[in-house]
């Protein structure tokens, strides 16, 4: 009997072993978790330069049916406030519906409108239907009047030619570039597709 209870005792776990057993399985959890952020957010940032290449894509489509001008568009973007340019002109040469309002005047809108991490801070794609600012249309907003809108994207379209580094399209927000959570602070990025296509991301102070 007394070695019958000595043999069910040794199949258990004994306090200090519990003990090291929940110390090792804390420490594995603190080296995994920061590597699992960090390959969530270089996720959402690749999916957000997708989408901004898409853009990109459509933007040049476009440019091929319209002479080589890009679209008109005077403001940023904001489906509620009527702002439907340039998507209203892009969207034939988008393979995804373009953002819309259900029944009840939300915005209904998702990739490659809306960047993965709009969700996570501040919403400004679920608000104005686009996380997206289209460059162009702070030059063209101040080239019109005099010039006719055609005019001004025109000369507006010669200027990305003559320096095609410029960003055709950039994320809105600044928080979309976050590596970590006190880099909202200190450190300001977004990504965005240049009007030669190339994708990247820009940090600034």
């Amino acid at each position: 009997m007394p070695g019958t209870q000595r043999h069910r005792a040794s199949l258990g776990f004994s306090l200090t072993e519990l003990i090291v057993s929940i110390g090792v399985i804390a420490v594995l959890i603190g080296i995994v978790l920061p590597s699992l952020r960090g390959a969530h957010e270089a996720a959402k940032r690749t999916a957000c330069l997708v989408n901004l290449r898409e853009l990109g894509l459509a933007a040049m489509l476009y440019m091929n049916d319209h002479d080589g001008v890009l679209p008109f568009a005077a403001r940023v973007y904001s489906l509620p406030h009527g702002q439907i340019r340039p998507m209203d002109a892009l969207g034939p040469y988008m393979d995804a519906p373009l953002p819309r309002l259900d029944s009840e005047g939300r915005v209904v809108t998702d990739a490659p409108f809306l960047c993965p991490a709009d969700r996570q801070f501040r919403p400004v794609g679920s608000i104005d239907g686009m996380s997206y600012a289209y460059m162009p249309a702070a030059f063209m907003g101040v080239a019109v009047p005099p010039l006719s809108e055609f005019a001004a994207a025109r000369g507006v379209t010669r200027v990305f030619e003559s320096t095609p580094s410029l960003p055709l399209f950039r994320d809105l927000a600044s928080w979309h570039a976050s590596r970590a959570p006190d880099s909202l602070a200190s450190r300001v990025g977004r990504n965005h597709v240049r009007y030669d296509m190339v994708v990247g991301h820009a940090d600034s102070k």
